[in-house]
C-alpha cells in the first residue's frame, strides 16, 4: 500500500470507502496519529471466497520518516487481534517482492511466503511482482478470542 501519494483527493477517496466499510463492521481499521499527523494505518477485512476456507487480509502503510519504530509491529499485532476475535483461521496478503523492508517485518512475525503473483490493476495503479505470505493462527488462539 503507497502511503505517502501525490494525489491526496484519490487518497481522501479510497480512505472515505474503506471507514465506511469498517463503520459496518466488515473491515477494521487501526490508525496511528501523533499530533494531528497521520503516522500509518492497517486496514483488515475478512474474505470469504467460494469454496475455500473464509481468511483474513490486510493492507499496512506507515509514514517513511516513522518507520523503523515498532509501529508496523503494533498495527499487525491488532490486526491479528481482530481476526481471532472474529475466529478466522488465518491470514494472507500480499507484499511487493522490492519491499525487502516489510517483507523482513512480516517474516520476524513469523509469516512465510506461500507463492508470488503478478498483480496488474490499471484502476489502482498496482502493477508488479507481489509475494503472497500468511501465516496460520494457532488453533488455541482462535478457540480463546
Amino acid at each position: 500500500m503507497i502511503f505517502d501519494v501525490r494525489d491526496r483527493g484519490e487518497l481522501l477517496r479510497r480512505t472515505t470507502v474503506e471507514l465506511s466499510a469498517a463503520v459496518a463492521g466488515e473491515r477494521g481499521i487501526f490508525v496511528l496519529q501523533r499530533i494531528g499527523d497521520l503516522v500509518g494505518y492497517i486496514d483488515v477485512r475478512s474474505v470469504c471466497i467460494e469454496g475455500a476456507a473464509e481468511f483474513a487480509s490486510f493492507n499496512l502503510a506507515i509514514r517513511t520518516r516513522w518507520q523503523g519504530r515498532g509501529l508496523g509491529t503494533s498495527l499487525v499485532k491488532s490486526a491479528e487481534e481482530w481476526v481471532r476475535r472474529r475466529r478466522i483461521p488465518f491470514l494472507i496478503f500480499h507484499v511487493a517482492v522490492r519491499n525487502d523492508r516489510a517483507f523482513a517485518l512480516y517474516q520476524r512475525l513469523g509469516y512465510t511466503v506461500c507463492g508470488d503473483v503478478v498483480a496488474a490493476n490499471k484502476e489502482s495503479g498496482v502493477v508488479g511482482d507481489y509475494y503472497a505470505m500468511g501465516r496460520m493462527l494457532d488453533a488455541d488462539e482462535v478457540a480463546l478470542a
